[in-house]
């Protein structure tokens, strides 16, 4: 194996970030697709360095991804709980946590980044998952992690009743400042 391409492409520490993708066991393999573009595979990256390239069409020209811009680059928040609330709107059936590293040119937003390079550190189950992730993993080649618990929407967006969400409570008041 050519330890070239385990190597960091900087020279640094890698960023650590965490993300979520879809997956689908197939016989004698296994994909991983990101949530928002399932024609996005990540099942070359493995342990791994892949390198984004912007497919944006709003973008005026070529650019190494990702570009500040745009929106072209790999995603992940940076900590399993951000992750953990994020989830909680999306079905969880076939899909898997992770810890990926980020490194090249990497963008910092509030909540994550968006990279030039990726790789996938390791598989972390939700509960429930797991003989299906270990199969995963063993396909792809990756470490799984401890599993982490289900997540119920109610945990993180519940409003007490007969009480507006914190942004109709925003829209209402401002609406009342404007008529005044």
């Amino acid at each position: 194996m050519d330890c070239s391409l385990d190597q960091i492409p900087d020279g640094i520490e890698p960023i650590v970030g965490y993300r979520m993708w879809i997956y689908t066991l197939l016989h004698g393999g296994a994909q991983l697709h990101s949530l928002t573009d399932p024609a996005t595979g990540w099942d070359e990256a493995g342990s791994r360095w892949i390198v984004s390239s912007c497919k944006s069409p709003d973008s005026p020209s070529w650019h190494v991804a990702p570009g500040a811009d745009c929106t072209c680059g790999f995603y992940s928040v940076k900590t399993l709980i951000q992750l953990r609330k994020m989830a909680a709107v999306h079905p969880l059936g076939d899909t898997v946590f992770g810890r990926i590293e980020l490194a090249g040119t990497i963008v910092e937003h509030e909540y994550g980044y968006r990279a030039e390079r990726a790789r996938i550190a390791l598989l972390i189950p939700i509960q429930g998952t797991e003989p299906d992730v270990v199969r995963l993993a063993g396909r792809l080649q990756l470490p799984v992690g401890i599993s982490v618990p289900a997540i119920s929407t109610r945990v993180f967006f519940k409003s007490p009743p007969n009480d507006p969400s914190s942004p109709r409570r925003r829209v209402k008041d401002w609406v009342r400042n404007e008529a005044a």
